[in-house]
């Protein structure tokens, strides 16, 4: 390929150049990282958890500057729990977005992240953004193959933020590299995160963080379900079922798998047979927002690109609404998630105020770096149901979830049963025994 640029032309790109360059303040980058310093460890940096079929390399042979990079190698099919290299930064008052850029490299990446984390003047997670993704979005996309390509996004900073964090982090099998990371504040518009971080090819030069997707299109509605407003103009939509019985309570129920009105039947026949007419049943359904969203049920901590109102929110709002179809106690408000609808519970659970007294958490998984302080556990209870031979989300987790929230002043019923990821059995006398469990650990509490 050949170019031909005037003389004028060339003077003029020289001069954007120039004064781009001049805008940038040094005191606006809080880190410019190439992994060289350091001992048996890359300076400044920690691994996380020891995961199974990972392994955490402060690599010597593979570099795109200098002679270091930092390095995860996951070797097992699945993607929980998550590995990541972390670091925190200080955060300067006033500034309102960063922007991150590195160099990455990756061999049959399934799954890989840039996380920037916020955290408040306790120390607590209050929002995380994905500035760049490695690996396949959609089934049946290829995993990430490719030298050295230039990844940056910019995420707005949330205005309780005291400390920032960055983390490079690894879900799926594959191995990837990380090299020259630069973090910087910076003015403008943010990009949304990974939605909006702009990935060069091998070779070329860094663009500017591309101009953020659209928002998605409004739900279509679904016949039978209800809509309800979240966040100002904001609409979710849920299924209700009424109690039969009084005294009414209020089970919420958050499928697992895509949390579509799919569940419908099946959770018509958790109110039909596992709740004896004692409760009235809502189930939210997920909200897409972007056609490559990874997460089904996004949280405050726990975002994706574009999302309107997190699932607490969600949540909380379905509970008000339902409060004007029938009449129920408050304080027999429980959560019923399974799968990927055990995360929000945990999330809602543990807000400082919540609308849920008791959850239902079966065959999930526990990422307490993700939730909000153990402590607002307190005096609230949790049923938490899983399988030993769990494949998918590992049962160390639900009993790590055990031992946290029961340490934290929670009640806590840790259930075992055979069979594998999924409901095997007798699932509608599982459900009810849980149901009963909740019940008399409320009734306990009075």
């Amino acid at each position: 390929m050949s170019f031909h640029i005037s003389r004028f032309g060339l003077i003029v790109n020289m001069l954007v150049v120039a004064l781009s360059a001049s805008t940038i303040r040094a005191d606006d980058y809080l880190l410019k990282e190439s992994f060289e310093s350091g001992k048996k460890s890359p300076a400044d940096w920690s691994e996380g958890a020891a995961v199974p079929g990972v392994e955490y390399v402060w690599s010597d042979a593979i570099a795109s500057h200098g002679k270091r990079s930092l390095s995860l190698k996951k070797t097992q099919n699945r993607f929980w729990p998550i590995a990541q290299w972390f670091r925190s930064l200080p955060y300067k008052e006033g500034k309102t977005n960063i922007e991150v850029c590195l160099k990455a490299k990756a061999s049959q990446a399934r799954k890989a992240t840039i996380d920037v984390q916020f955290y408040d003047a306790g120390g607590e997670m209050i929002g995380h953004e994905w500035v760049a993704y490695l690996g396949a979005k959609e089934d049946g996309d290829a995993p990430a193959d490719h030298d050295w390509g230039r990844y940056s996004g910019i995420v707005r900073i949330p205005s309780a933020t005291k400390k920032i964090g960055v983390a490079l982090q690894m879900y799926g099998p594959g191995e990837v590299w990380f090299d020259e990371l630069t973090a910087r504040y910076v003015g403008g518009a943010a990009s949304n995160g990974a939605a909006g971080a702009a990935a060069a090819a091998p070779g070329e030069a860094p663009e500017s963080p591309a101009s953020t997707e659209g928002d998605g299109p409004a739900p279509a509605p679904i016949d039978g379900a209800i809509s309800v407003t979240v966040k100002g103009e904001s609409q979710g939509q849920y299924f209700y079922h009424p109690a039969t019985v009084d005294p009414v309570g209020l089970l919420v129920i958050l499928p697992g798998g895509d949390g579509s009105a799919d569940f419908y039947p099946f959770i018509e026949n958790i109110h039909a047979n596992a709740l004896a007419g004692k409760f009235a049943v809502a189930q939210p359904l997920a909200m897409k927002w972007r056609p490559t969203q990874q997460i089904v049920w996004p949280t405050l901590r726990n975002r994706v690109p574009g999302m309107k109102f997190s699932t607490e929110e969600l949540i909380a709002a379905v509970v008000k609404d339902a409060a004007t179809k029938q009449k129920f106690d408050p304080q027999r408000v429980y959560l019923l998630g399974w799968s990927s609808g055990g995360p929000p519970c945990y999330a809602t659970m543990l807000q400082k105020e919540s609308p849920a007294t008791g959850a239902f958490v079966a065959m999930s998984v526990y990422q307490p770096d993700s939730l909000p302080a153990p402590k607002n556990a307190a005096g609230r209870s949790f049923h938490i149901y899983h399988s030993p031979e769990d494949q998918v989300c590992p049962a160390w987790m639900a009993q790590a979830a055990n031992d946290a929230l029961s340490a934290a002043g929670a009640k806590t019923n840790f259930v075992e049963y055979a069979g594998g990821h999924g409901w095997h059995g007798d699932v509608f006398g599982s459900i009810r025994r849980g149901m009963e469990w909740l019940e008399n650990s409320h009734k306990e509490k009075k």
